[in-house]
């Protein structure tokens, strides 16, 4: 990998489809980093999502607007059904559903489910 701007943008380009290709996997639960800056990088190699100097490279803002943005999931207000019933989709992982001031978590796992649900109000 160049430390030049073609190679910090072909690096910004790779890990945005490596961690796009990650996430879509199933088998995938976690994602590790490993050499988050250019400072003492293993055989003197560019890796690193800053510079020797700190600075953010584009592999950084790519994976921030990747993570922070695009797959960020803000509040979201939802209405049920009439007869009470809510669908919800998302990434796995933990959530939290709350209606009139009570909350309660809850999990989406890989495999899609029925979960029922009692949030007394």
């Amino acid at each position: 990998m160049a430390h030049d701007a073609e190679g910090e943008a072909r690096q910004a380009d790779d890990i945005t489809r490596h961690y796009r290709s990650l996430v879509a996997h199933p088998a995938v639960q976690s994602i590790n980093y490993w050499g988050i800056t250019d400072e003492g990088a293993w055989l003197g190699a560019p890796a690193g999502l800053v510079r020797k100097d700190g600075s953010p490279k584009p592999a950084y803002e790519a994976l921030d607007a990747l993570i922070n943005g695009e797959w960020w999931l803000k509040p979201t207000p939802m209405r049920t059904t009439a007869d009470g019933t809510l669908t919800v989709s998302g990434f796995h992982g933990e959530y939290s559903l709350t209606a009139d001031g009570h909350t309660l978590p809850f999990t989406i796992t890989p495999t899609p489910r029925t979960i029922p649900v009692t949030l007394a109000v």
